[in-house]
């Protein structure tokens, strides 16, 4: 009985750490709620908390321009042109095309890319670059399923002549 009584002797010793704990607790609450039903304080502006931020005189004034200067001090903005758009899209459609059939993705692939190589000569951007690699893309696939038509034909060209024996 003497190992029950430890036990429990124990357990009660853990209730009243438990019980002043939360006694300890409530009175925490209770001051917290004190100083809150008090007047509101007074909010602190910016100024206050992290003081005033100097400007540099040299800049008053001055509009900001959202473009890069050249060397000759002339702005020129770093937007895609038309020629650049154009590239792409007409990349993106050799690309479709040249899987479809050949000589179409070759014939886009190549407009695509005189028109990426005249835009890129206006000013460089990612549109170009990439009308510039989905056209030399579509020129590639559109030649190489030219050639495996062509070649096709010529091995199966033979058997398709005994097919329409039979139909």
């Amino acid at each position: 009985m003497d190992g029950f009584e430890n036990k429990n002797e124990k357990g009660n010793e853990m209730g009243n750490a438990v019980d002043t704990a939360a006694q300890n607790l409530s009175q925490a609450a209770d001051e917290a709620a004190s100083t809150m039903t008090g007047e509101p304080q007074k909010a602190t502006s910016y100024e206050e908390i992290y003081g005033t931020v100097e400007q540099d005189s040299s800049y008053a004034g001055q509009p900001y321009v959202d473009a890069q200067e050249t060397y000759n001090g002339e702005t020129q903005e770093n937007k895609a042109n038309g020629l650049q758009i154009a590239s792409l899209v007409l990349g993106i459609l050799a690309i479709i095309l040249g899987c479809c059939s050949g000589w179409l993705g070759i014939l886009f692939g190549i407009v695509g890319l005189i028109l990426a190589i005249l835009g890129n000569k206006q000013g460089k951007h990612g549109v170009g670059t990439a009308g510039l690699v989905c056209s030399i893309i579509g020129i590639v696939l559109g030649c190489l399923i030219t050639i495996l038509a062509v070649l096709a034909v010529g091995i199966f060209g033979s058997s398709l002549e005994y097919l329409n024996d039979f139909m």
